[in-house]
């Protein structure tokens, strides 16, 4: 509903336009009448209004004043005048103020809807146009997030150009160093809250973005669900905002705490695809080092980097067992990954190094649609379980059995996922048998690759595709043999085959019998 004011000195044509057009009809509604101007204004200035019906004389302030106010409070809101004089001078004043509407009294119904019409009509294009533009700078500012991504992760992208031209980081004193905040205990929550969290998690980081932008970093850009890369020159962005800013500011305002990787120092915006990768590689000592710190390039050792190294080659070959539902490949890798924990000295630090066994499952999960809480049965407060354990082969034994369960249950919606396909190529065969039916064209409507639509085919019906198409095709003919309508040949017409030949051969070889000797059967 828009929201309109009336103004009007003379009492009875003010309460004869409020109570005889029919403002909810037009998508309008009354918000405030008056027969003073000023009151008219003050109410303006604390109520916005869309549309001001207003008599252009009146005492002390009149109409054609009353609006030029108003257009300084509020430049969007329409103005219709009523007038009781037909003076070109006060017509000629309204078209300068660029109103919406000028109607005179003896106020029409007629030419007031009219007029009104009119005025919803420029709101609802100017609304329109509010949207387009708000939905434009919206998907501008995605892409022009989704570009630095990908040019920062080293990806490619079109025309290997950036969306931010170099030109715009002129202003900036090089050297400039990137800095990494990854939040702290992302595992997702329970099933019934993750959409919840997930925007929850969107916020905080527009928010922190926003923060960071204010606070002089030339850079800001999301690179996962829970972290955020920037980059400040080191002069001034980090000088007056230190990254230990950042991260009181976090738990402060947002009520959490994350963890910094602070790069080495660069010398050109080229280099910043190199130390935003730097930074991914110090985060990665999160799981030695610690949360809720500041890890700079000095604290990482080469004994952790190989580390580093040697868990992230385990841990695809882990995540990959897990698809594939190789069980024994799944459990060999969770053998070297405990392996790997044996050589910790402190409880506390193989504790650590389980939460991220987890973190990263959950994110794995996360970018298959899948949640891992939700797969396991727990909610978080019950993961505490692990700090519970009392030797390493527990822990072990523990996670043996839920990368086991969910392994199957991925296999398991896989299936069900691959049930459903072939139920659809079946269904088009049975609907298309008239037509000329070849797996290559199947596979491609489908998404598929022929050799692997053929092969899963194959393991779900029991038959090979093409015998599955005769078949039907037979059974199709069989049923329309009961047509005594129908001629041998458009039978076989009907059923994809255009040579009566093989059809007739094809047809003995299914019943035994040829199509003319079925029908003096039936």
């Amino acid at each position: 509903m828009y929201h309109v004011a009336l103004a009007d000195d003379e009492l009875l044509d003010l309460e004869g336009m409020e109570r005889f057009v029919p403002w909810s009809d037009l998508g309008m509604e009354v918000v405030y009448t008056a027969t003073n101007s000023f009151k008219v204004l003050e109410f303006i200035r604390n109520h916005p209004i869309d549309v001001l019906v207003t008599d252009i004389r009146m005492p002390i302030m009149s109409g054609l004043e009353l609006a030029a106010a108003l257009k300084e409070e509020s430049a969007s809101t329409k103005v219709v005048f009523v007038s009781g004089y037909e003076d070109f001078q006060y017509a000629r004043k309204a078209i300068q103020m660029n109103a919406s509407g000028y109607v005179l009294k003896p106020v029409s119904d007629e030419e007031m809807i009219r007029v009104l019409k009119e005025v919803r009509q420029q709101l609802d294009e100017e609304h329109k146009q509010i949207w387009m533009e708000s939905r434009y700078k919206e998907s501008e500012q995605w892409m022009k997030q989704e570009l630095l991504q990908r040019w920062l992760k080293g990806e490619e992208t079109e025309e290997n150009q950036i969306p931010y031209p170099p030109t715009s980081w002129e202003h900036i004193d090089y050297p400039v160093r990137g800095i990494l905040v990854e939040a702290d205990n992302q595992l997702m929550p329970e099933p019934l809250n993750v959409q919840k969290v997930l925007k929850e998690r969107s916020r905080w980081q527009q928010r922190f973005m926003m923060e960071a932008e204010k606070s002089g970093y030339m850079l800001a850009v999301r690179t996962d669900r829970n972290r955020i890369f920037l980059a400040a020159d080191v002069d001034k962005g980090l000088t007056l905002r230190p990254p230990e800013s950042l991260l009181f500011w976090l738990r402060s305002q947002e009520g959490m705490t994350a963890t910094i990787a602070l790069s080495r120092e660069a010398y050109s915006w080229e280099a910043l695809p190199s130390i935003y990768q730097e930074t991914e590689q110090l985060m990665e000592q999160k799981l030695f080092l610690g949360k809720n710190r500041i890890i700079k390039p000095e604290d990482a050792t080469a004994i952790h980097a190989r580390d580093t190294r040697n868990l992230e080659q385990v841990l695809n070959r882990l995540f990959a067992a897990m698809v594939q539902y190789d069980l024994v490949c799944v459990d060999d890798q969770l053998q070297e990954l405990f392996q790997m924990a044996r050589g910790f000295e402190r409880k506390l630090t193989v504790h650590n190094f389980v939460q991220h066994l987890l973190s990263r499952l959950d994110a794995f999960l996360a970018s298959m649609n899948e949640n891992l809480t939700s797969m396991l049965g727990l909610g978080m407060d019950q993961l505490d379980i692990l700090y519970h354990f009392e030797t390493l082969d527990d822990i072990q034994s523990w996670m043996r059995r839920r990368t086991f369960e969910i392994s199957e249950l991925l296999h398991m919606k896989r299936l069900r996922k691959n049930r459903k396909i072939i139920g659809e190529v079946q269904t088009y065969v049975r609907e298309n048998l008239d037509q000329t039916i070849v797996l290559r064209e199947i596979a491609e409507r489908f998404a598929f690759s022929p050799n692997y639509l053929g092969q899963l085919f194959k393991e779900e019906v029991g038959i090979h595709f093409s015998d599955f198409v005769t078949k039907e095709r037979m059974n199709r003919a069989r049923e329309l043999m009961h047509d005594s309508k129908l001629k041998i040949y458009e039978v076989a017409s009907a059923v994809g085959y255009k040579n009566i030949m093989h059809f007739n051969r094809l047809f003995k070889e299914h019943f035994g019998l040829t199509p003319s000797e079925m029908r003096r059967q039936l």
